[in-house]
């Protein structure tokens, strides 16, 4: 079945809308971009789709990078309750950020802001607080963290600090 709808004056020619099933309309719209079928593309939608796969990147990169501050913060602050779980939380927040950097590049720019903005520190810090009920009392900001020359010399927060810091 071929759906016509006009909008501003232009038909577009399309076998699956939207609404009616996703995966099919994805299917369809990379059928038609690869058969260059401009006219079957549903723009609007396809746009709105693109920017919505591009801020679910940046918020995957924050919720790792809110992990990792986290953990980083509990292993700084309590090394006599350190564990392998622990670092393996850090290792794969670690790795995850890493991959994502290496397959959108752009994602580094982003990451930058994240940390200058500290909403990702903030969380994590608030995370850190809840996991280690209320007992200690971290820096309120990333820069106070980085100032912190205890934390700043352990290997795992100079580990991340690099990954912010690579151009």
């Amino acid at each position: 079945m071929v759906v016509r709808s006009r909008t501003k004056k232009r038909i577009r020619e399309t076998a699956v809308r939207i609404d009616d099933d996703f995966h099919a309309w994805l299917l369809d719209q990379a059928s038609a971009l690869r058969d260059q079928r401009y006219r079957a593309l549903d723009s609007s939608n396809l746009a709105e789709e693109l920017e919505a796969m591009a801020r679910k990147d940046r918020t995957e990169l924050r919720s790792h990078l809110q992990n990792l501050l986290s953990h980083l913060l509990k292993w700084a602050y309590q090394p006599s309750r350190r564990t392998n779980s622990w670092k393996a939380t850090i290792d794969a927040s670690r790795d995850r950020i890493e991959d994502l950097l290496e397959e959108s590049p752009s994602l580094r720019t982003e990451l930058n802001k994240l940390f200058s903005e500290s909403k990702a520190y903030a969380r994590a810090v608030r995370d850190a607080v809840t996991d280690t009920g209320g007992q200690l009392h971290f820096p309120s900001s990333f820069g106070g963290l980085v100032a912190m020359r205890q934390v700043s010399q352990a290997r795992s927060f100079s580990r991340l600090h690099s990954i912010g810091a690579r151009q």
